[in-house]
């Protein structure tokens, strides 16, 4: 499991590693299709924030090789990205807002946050910030299981299992236990 530790004996590789990590992360959540929704809004912002992590990262690499010309490098593009980031928070969500008002103390603390040095604590202050499930919307085919076909086709195995099934609606949960869904 990776705790998050530089390793010792490979820091720049494990620095680098976890950037890359970072930019999958956001291209990946990006790339879910969210609608332009606040939540999705929200997501978009999270992703985006990923790139300011591989930045972050990939600053800390460079500061342990002593290259400075990189680190100030990926220092402006974080921060650049970092303003970016709060001007569409602030226009999509506003400040007030629940997850929006959280979201923006981070992105300042990484607008702020001196590249190159390690960047274990800011990460840990962002794993504490919510993320919603995104709803994703797509076609009715399952690739794993139909190889592409589309539910309920007879030849892909779950013609019984599938045939006359609806769409599927996922329920919230809140803190009082109580199941939350469409009304």
């Amino acid at each position: 499991m990776d705790t998050g530790a530089v390793d010792v004996a490979r820091p720049v590789e494990s620095l680098l590693a976890r950037a890359n990590g970072f930019t999958a992360a956001g291209e990946a959540l990006s790339n879910t299709g969210v609608k332009a929704t606040a939540t999705g809004a929200y997501l978009r912002s999270v992703a985006a924030l990923c790139a300011v992590a591989a930045h972050l990262l990939r600053a800390e690499a460079a500061a342990l090789n002593a290259d400075t010309e990189q680190v100030s490098a990926h220092r402006v593009a974080a921060q650049h990205r970092c303003d970016l980031i709060a001007e569409d928070v602030i226009d999509r969500l506003g400040v007030d807002d629940p997850i929006g008002g959280p979201l923006l103390e981070v992105v300042e603390d990484a607008k702020s946050f001196d590249a190159g040095s390690s960047t274990a604590p800011l990460l840990e202050m962002w794993a504490r910030l919510p993320l919603p499930v995104p709803v994703v919307v797509g076609t009715e085919t399952d690739p794993i299981r139909s190889q592409g076909r589309p539910c309920g086709d007879p030849t892909s195995g779950r013609a019984g299992r599938d045939a006359g099934r609806g769409r599927v609606g996922v329920a919230g949960w809140k803190a009082d236990h109580r199941p939350r869904g469409p009304a």
